[in-house]
């Protein structure tokens, strides 16, 4: 099988994503990989065919579309002339561009939802008249279930890939750390809670924001340089986002490393969905003061992290893309 992987929108979160889909597509096929120069240098893969910056730097929304409809336009020229015998998956595409635009491409297409589902009237307009021969790939299984039903689009649920990472068994966790790392968090929240940490409190929140403040219980900035020594000796890691039918990598992350996971009932159905799979993992508090009354069971926990794993390990993924393109009559 001929893959080319094309991902469109070269998002600076979706690098670890997009390198594992490139690395499990591999056992499937010939893989090669189109995106913009300064992101497939990112990504790091070298069978590669390499587009213009150019089409990839925007000031404004509008400009993004144009140059994206521009960009895949240029892509079918490319595509019926190089890659016409290739199977298509696209990584990350916009609305409204990919529907105006796609449909001079009549390459079998496999594109995977990301933030595509919570846009405004036009781009979910034009998400509705993508073109039926398109089938989509959704991260998590209730958001394939909705694809479906509202917008009767053929759609597969595939894991999202993570890089399994070993525990250390005596690793040095800090029980007061709460770590907020996601810049997506709902900023209202991460102030709400801030507020009930005082100056007699032992637990110091540590968050990604663009106001920097250093006291003895808060930790705000921009950037953290030692961003994976902090998750890594966090207990506890603090999203409070209001995702619905998008996924975190910051939750799998947390999943991944076994953390126990705060977040408030205004977030999204996102985290709602992930509180019914693991519940054990997940906590509902309305300040940092609940963290006291949270009884976590530590053989449930593990479960359930063995659960997550096995549903999100190389295998697993690998075995569910075989079984869609097998579906789809694909020859592997």
């Amino acid at each position: 099988m001929k893959i080319l992987v094309i991902d469109l929108i070269t998002q600076k979160g979706h690098i670890k994503f997009v390198r594992n889909y490139l690395s499990l597509l591999n056992y499937l096929g010939e893989v090669r990989f189109i995106s913009s120069k300064d992101y497939i240098s990112k990504i790091g893969y070298n069978n590669c065919y390499v587009i213009s910056n150019w089409f990839f730097n925007y000031n404004n929304k509008y400009e993004y579309v144009i140059k994206q409809v521009l960009l895949i336009i240029l892509l079918s020229f490319k595509i019926n002339k190089n890659f016409k015998n290739y199977k298509i998956i696209v990584t990350g595409f916009e609305n409204i561009s990919f529907f105006i635009a796609w449909r001079f491409i009549s390459n079998k297409t496999y594109v995977v939802i990301h933030n595509n589902l919570t846009r405004g009237i036009l781009s979910i307009y034009s998400f509705k008249r993508i073109k039926s021969n398109i089938t989509f790939i959704a991260l998590e299984n209730y958001i394939k279930e909705f694809i479906e039903s509202k917008y009767k689009k053929k759609t597969y649920f595939i894991p999202h890939p993570i890089d399994i990472i070993n525990i250390k068994e005596n690793r040095n966790l800090s029980d007061n750390i709460i770590f907020c790392p996601s810049g997506s968090s709902n900023f209202e929240e991460i102030d709400k809670f801030k507020n009930t940490l005082n100056n007699n409190s032992k637990l110091i929140l540590i968050a990604k924001s663009n106001t920097e403040i250093i006291n003895k219980n808060i930790i705000f900035k921009k950037y953290f340089d030692d961003y994976d020594t902090i998750f890594d000796k966090s207990k506890f890691i603090f999203i409070p986002f209001k995702y619905d039918y998008r996924v975190s990598g910051v939750f799998y992350e947390s999943m991944n490393y076994n953390k126990i996971i705060l977040t408030t009932k205004n977030s999204g159905l996102f985290i709602h969905q992930m509180k019914k799979l693991y519940p054990n993992s997940i906590f509902f508090i309305e300040s940092f003061e609940d963290i006291e009354e949270i009884n976590i069971s530590n053989e449930l926990k593990e479960k359930e992290y063995k659960k997550f794993i096995s549903l999100h390990n190389n295998l697993q993924i690998f075995t569910e893309f075989k079984k869609m393109f097998l579906e789809q009559n694909d020859k592997i």
